[in-house]
């Protein structure tokens, strides 16, 4: 029977007291159904992360173990990074500046994902549970993918933000054409899945108050000069 321990420093797992290792008991760790395995799986590591591993022996009555059987510390090993969680609270509006309305533009935001970076259980989404970015560092960064609402089967057309970002604007859309908005998390390894859709069209009205703005300048320079003819109502 053996016992297993791993920690983050080739020191922790070496010789006592251990100092920040974690064990993994026998003797659940070597038998299966009664056979006894030469190998076991050692879950709960955190993604994107460096451990070095020892196996001790124990005698199976008592559990004592052996520290003359300790064998060598393996050489480091590092954890795959991991897949990006969901991105999760997306939404897509038309912007509260004129000028991005005039250009066909859509306001795109969601919420980040969390910097911690921990072990836990797979989600659905293919993500650790405790590391939603898949690895510490460096940040994810965000894509945007868009296409018409109208034509589901087309290609998503994609822009890139960076790790700090929780918002992008979409610029050249055809205004009063609905949009399809989802927003996918990538680290230095992975995509994770894609959010769900947001829809939003560009927003034509702007058009007309851009023109009332552009009629009311000029009408208010020309009175500045003197050309701005009075109705003959108001004449003296």
């Amino acid at each position: 029977m053996a016992n297993i321990y791993y920690g983050l420093t080739a020191s922790s797992v070496s010789t006592g007291p251990f100092t920040g290792s974690t064990v993994v008991f026998g003797p659940e760790s070597f038998e299966n159904d009664g056979s006894r395995d030469k190998s076991h799986a050692v879950s709960g590591l955190v993604p994107a992360t460096t451990y070095y591993f020892s196996v001790v022996g124990y005698y199976s009555a008592g559990a004592t173990e052996v520290p003359a059987s300790r064998s060598e510390v393996s050489k480091a090993f590092t954890t795959p990074v991991g897949i990006p969680a969901r991105v999760n609270n997306v939404t897509a509006m038309s912007p509260p500046a004129l000028d991005d309305k005039m250009g066909g533009a859509i306001l795109v935001e969601w919420s980040v994902l969390d910097s911690a970076c921990g072990s836990g259980p797979f989600l659905p989404d293919g993500s650790v549970a405790g590391c939603q970015r898949g690895e510490a560092t460096p940040p994810v960064n965000y894509k945007v993918h868009y296409k018409r609402a109208a034509a589901p089967d087309s290609a998503y057309a994609t822009i890139t933000t960076s790790g700090s970002s929780s918002r992008a604007m979409v610029r050249g859309l055809v205004k009063e054409t609905l949009y399809s908005f989802a927003v996918s998390a990538t680290n230095s390894a992975n995509e994770g899945v894609a959010s769900r859709e947001a829809t939003a069209a560009p927003d034509k009205t702007a058009d007309a108050l851009r023109f009332a703005d552009v009629e009311s300048a000029r009408a208010w320079v020309l009175a500045a000069s003197g050309k701005l003819r009075l109705s003959s109502a108001n004449k003296k």
